[in-house]
């Protein structure tokens, strides 16, 4: 799970429990400019694609950490795939984040607001 707060101009990602240790990171603090969209993932995202590097994949049951395919970054954390949304970058280290949030349509609504 994670939790997303805002501190000037960056969108703060703290990965919580023992989801640290999974995804291999604690934070992510990715700059409001970078942000594009954020969308709800209805089923277009189901795994991730490429090698991960580091992360955890043990299928149904958790995806976790960086993945890499075609040069591109993608951070995941999911345990529970109705819980989860998708934050597309631009001029970022990472592609997208394919996270799961307490409250997926707050958490929508509150990005997109802020980077409008």
């Amino acid at each position: 799970m994670v939790e997303i707060t805002f501190d000037n101009q960056d969108m703060i990602l703290s990965v919580k429990g023992s989801h640290k240790l999974w995804a291999l990171k604690s934070e992510l603090r990715i700059p409001l400019s970078h942000v594009q969209q954020a969308r709800i993932n209805n089923g277009e995202i189901s795994r991730p694609k490429g090698w991960k590097s580091p992360g955890t994949y043990i299928p149904g049951i958790i995806t976790a950490g960086t993945y890499r395919a075609h040069g591109e970054k993608v951070f995941w954390d999911v345990v529970h795939k109705g819980k989860t949304i998708i934050i597309d970058l631009q001029n970022d280290d990472y592609k997208q984040i394919v996270i799961e949030v307490e409250n997926p349509e707050t958490s929508i609504e509150q990005i997109n607001e802020i980077i409008a």
